[in-house]
């Protein structure tokens, strides 16, 4: 489970206050993957994820065959995209 000081060590909750901090963490899943494990596919419902240690690689099927099209490493997000234009 997530803390406030957790997500206070995460720039990307900077412009939250304490308050907004302490309520997302009580909300917040808290996903461990081992290696090759995948966290979403491309068509599930939207999610955000922020990478706490380690690295996400994003990979996408293209004509039938996995690409690498990025890499998420601590303190960066990931589907933000789905989230925001639904």
């Amino acid at each position: 489970m997530f803390s406030m000081e957790d997500l206070r060590q995460l720039t990307v909750f900077d412009m939250l206050t304490d308050a907004q901090r302490q309520s997302l963490a009580r909300r917040l899943g808290d996903v461990h993957l081992t290696p090759g494990e995948a966290a979403m596919h491309e068509g599930d419902a939207a999610a955000l994820f922020v990478v706490i240690s380690g690295g996400l690689d994003v990979v996408k099927l293209v004509d039938g065959i996995e690409r690498k099209i990025g890499t998420r490493l601590p303190g960066q997000v990931h589907g933000e995209v789905p989230l925001v234009f639904g």
